[in-house]
């Protein structure tokens, strides 16, 4: 897998599906397999490049309807 170039999300499926067989093999579910679990997850969310006070307002609703404090924000170069 280390060799093949380009591709992560088809990576990232035999990556999951691989867990998944030894799960199954193992008779134990695959959280077990990666030590543990937990209640609670940080999520993000992705603005989008916009103007900046546009960003800005969305990154407010984004706390204030969900609570997400963090942020990734889509940069590059303009078309």
């Amino acid at each position: 897998m280390h060799r093949t170039i380009g591709n992560p999300t088809a990576k990232a499926a035999i990556d999951m599906a691989l867990w998944d067989i030894l799960g199954k093999a193992w008779g134990q579910p695959v959280h077990r397999l990666l030590g543990g679990w937990t209640d609670r997850m940080r999520v993000s969310h992705m603005l989008g490049f916009d103007d900046p006070a546009k960003m800005v307002d969305e990154a407010a609703r984004m706390i204030d309807t969900y609570g997400i404090r963090t942020f990734r924000v889509k940069v590059g170069r303009r078309p």
